[in-house]
């Protein structure tokens, strides 16, 4: 049982480290998401494919800008044990765990 909690308990310490990741990119991110439900009011269901090819686009350029130019920052997440990918994939699944939302309950 001993184990189990202290294996959670770091499992919720990364999750913490990611999400606090994720606050550097928040900005950016809530922009496009804002963007792209503003598109979709205006222009329709038509535009569901290219809102989504940008929202991809755009999340993955605002990743590689913060891994590529914010090389300091990343140190303190390697120290961690939080890889790259880890990262990413974190940024990347909270970004669409609110754009999605707000897409279809927003519209």
């Amino acid at each position: 049982m001993l184990i189990f909690k202290h294996q959670m308990n770091n499992y919720f310490k990364k999750i913490h480290f990611i999400a606090r990741f994720v606050q550097s990119l928040c900005i950016p991110l809530l922009i496009c998401t804002f963007m792209s439900w503003l598109a979709f009011r205006i222009y329709g269901v038509a535009t569901i494919p290219a809102i989504c090819w940008f929202k991809l686009i755009s999340t993955t350029i605002f990743i590689w800008y913060s891994f590529n130019y914010q090389q300091q920052q990343l140190y303190y997440y390697y120290n961690l044990g939080i890889s790259k990918l880890k990262l990413g994939a974190g940024v990347f699944i909270i970004d669409m765990l609110i754009f999605l939302p707000v897409l279809i309950f927003l519209s």
